[in-house]
């Protein structure tokens, strides 16, 4: 697509009674308009990939408290049941910390 543009402005140019400097300024619009587009799919891909990263944190999270509990059920540790359910919750609040970080980056 860009190679045609490009090929169109300079069979333009190479007429007779040309604006040169017409098709220079166009061709560097349309320079412009690229790198922002490519711009805008970066930061798009970068907010993709903090999204994942705070999901993936917090399925680790969620994962490690479950398995925590699951752990101090079997032992018999009551005491632990509490200790364990403070845990979620502490893991589930810094996974809720680093999703709305991860989104305010993005």
């Amino acid at each position: 697509e860009e190679a045609a543009v490009e090929a169109a402005a300079e069979q333009v140019a190479a007429e007779p009674g040309a604006d040169v400097e017409a098709v220079s300024e166009q061709m560097a619009e349309e320079e412009r308009y690229e790198a922002e587009r490519v711009a805008a799919m970066e930061r798009a891909a970068a907010k993709k990939a903090a999204e994942l990263a705070a999901a993936e944190k917090w399925a680790a999270a969620e994962k490690q408290a479950e398995e925590r509990a699951a752990a101090e059920w079997a032992t018999g540790h009551s005491v632990g049941g509490k200790a364990a359910g403070e845990r979620a919750a502490a893991a589930a609040a810094e996974a809720a910390a680093a999703e709305a970080a991860a989104a305010e980056a993005a």
